[in-house]
């Protein structure tokens, strides 16, 4: 029996402010309702997903002039999301845990002041050659953040005086806003009317001044959790996540037995390692634009199959092959097949951080 990941309720309120849940519950605003228990916002006034995690360079003059100005900032930023829609409205998003001003506090980085400035500096033409269209592909483009709702504080009064900062030294800002996440009760509320700030006119409709119910949990033994379309965000998910680390895990076992069940022994099985992850992140994979991401995604598949390949059938000789292939192997007989399906569908991985197998790539190449 496949072992599970750790299906204990997550109380809503800390719920809200976890960066992978709030990635996929994007996720699910954006996908038409199959059944699911989550309200699919975004899809209803328009959007779609254009990109996971895009990487977006400023261009080389204004990375000049702000150095020349000394404005911190980032050369190329990385939102969690970039959508779109049919008359080319953009939407910039990006998940927090919780807002943040625009001085650096006592004790703390400047990474998060530093993404910002380089985000609001995302006007449609800067956005436009970041992603290679042209300047008229882009009409708009709206920086929203994610985060929960704690109405006690100024949540957005950090981004608007970072967007007045840029503009004081004569730089196009985009329009900004939040999405807040609040927990009340056994419900899931989406927040907008945040001030200061705005939110694309369609969105802001939507939602209204009440906000919209995305999740209602029945019980308190339910997991409020709804199925993740990316269990595992490698620059997201903290290391003792045993929850999204082991839904990843399985899944891609499970895309592994899928394709080595056919197999007909003596045979030779060569497992696709972009295949398997399309799988296991529901098609999503192809949408990430980051290399680095692609590549550690990549290398944990590899190492998570060799492993366990290899502890079912000792001796399996298992040949790493380049992307998008994998690996590569013989079955010998009917007693391995089995023996290989059988411990892909009882593996437990324990010790997330634990090294499995020498990397599919080499150091050089993963820090690119």
């Amino acid at each position: 029996m496949t072992t599970k990941p750790d299906f204990r309720p997550v109380p809503l309120d800390r719920l809200v402010g976890d960066p992978t849940y709030q990635t996929n519950l994007l996720l699910w605003l954006l996908i038409p309702s199959t059944g699911a228990v989550v309200e699919p916002i975004l899809y209803k006034v328009g959007y779609r997903l254009k990109y996971l995690e895009p990487e977006l360079p400023l261009p080389l003059e204004m990375i000049n002039d702000l150095a020349e100005k000394n404005v911190v900032h980032r050369q190329e930023v990385s939102p969690d999301l970039l959508i779109s829609s049919t008359d080319k409205d953009y939407v910039t998003l990006e998940c927090k845990s919780r807002m943040f001003g625009s001085k650096v506090q006592p004790g703390s980085g400047n990474s998060q002041q530093k993404q910002a400035r380089s985000l609001l500096l995302l006007v449609p033409q800067i956005l436009a050659s970041a992603i290679n269209l042209q300047k008229k592909d882009v009409a708009s483009n709206h920086i929203v953040y994610l985060s929960r709702h704690e109405p006690q504080h100024p949540q957005t009064k950090g981004l608007q005086e970072l967007s007045e900062e840029l503009q004081k030294l004569n730089y196009r800002t985009a329009p900004f806003g939040l999405l807040g996440l609040e927990a009340v009760g056994k419900k899931i509320i989406l927040r907008s009317g945040y001030k200061p700030g705005q939110l694309p006119t369609r969105l802001s409709e939507a939602l209204g001044k009440k906000g919209v119910l995305l999740q209602q949990v029945t019980d308190d033994f339910t997991d409020p959790r709804p199925l993740y379309y990316l269990p595992w965000l490698p620059d997201t998910t903290p290391d003792d996540d045993e929850y999204s680390h082991s839904a990843f895990e399985q899944r891609i076992y499970a895309a592994a037995v899928a394709q080595i069940g056919p197999c007909r022994p003596p045979c030779e099985v060569v497992l696709e390692v972009d295949k398997l992850l399309a799988s296991a992140t529901n098609n999503l994979y192809g949408q990430w634009r980051s290399p680095i991401v692609r590549k550690r995604l990549q290398k944990r598949t590899i190492d998570l199959l060799k492993k366990s390949i290899g502890k079912a059938v000792e001796g399996t000789l298992i040949q790493s092959l380049p992307a998008p292939k994998g690996i590569k192997f013989e079955i010998a007989d009917e007693k391995s097949h089995s023996h290989i399906i059988e411990g892909l569908r009882k593996v437990e991985v324990k010790d997330w951080n634990k090294p499995l197998q020498p990397s599919l790539f080499d150091q050089e190449d993963e820090a690119e």
